[in-house]
């Protein structure tokens, strides 16, 4: 079982999404929990990405139909730890792939 450290980009956005949207709150639970368990399971649909905001690889796990956890494992080699990038969707002004 991996173990989340949130960057503040993401709690940032995470606060501002679930103020718009209160189910999307369980939603987004459900799926870090799923995360936490296996960041391979295949209904999280997780895929390469070329770069995060911050220039990084990283890794895309899928909320609803355009919203995305971006992730990465820990930078400091923490087995076990997953590192929370960014939330957000594939397009518009909230989009989370540069």
């Amino acid at each position: 079982m991996f173990s989340f450290r949130l960057l503040a980009h993401f709690k940032r956005r995470y606060k501002k999404l679930i103020k718009r949207d209160t189910q999307l709150e369980d939603k987004l639970r459900d799926k870090l929990n799923r995360l936490a368990e296996n960041p391979k399971d295949p209904i999280l649909k997780s895929h390469k990405v070329i770069a995060s905001y911050d220039l990084m690889p990283a890794m895309s796990s899928a909320v609803t139909g355009d919203l995305r956890i971006i992730w990465r494992y820990a930078e400091d080699g923490s087995v076990d730890v997953i590192d929370l990038v960014d939330l957000g969707g594939h397009s518009g002004s909230n989009k989370v792939y540069q």
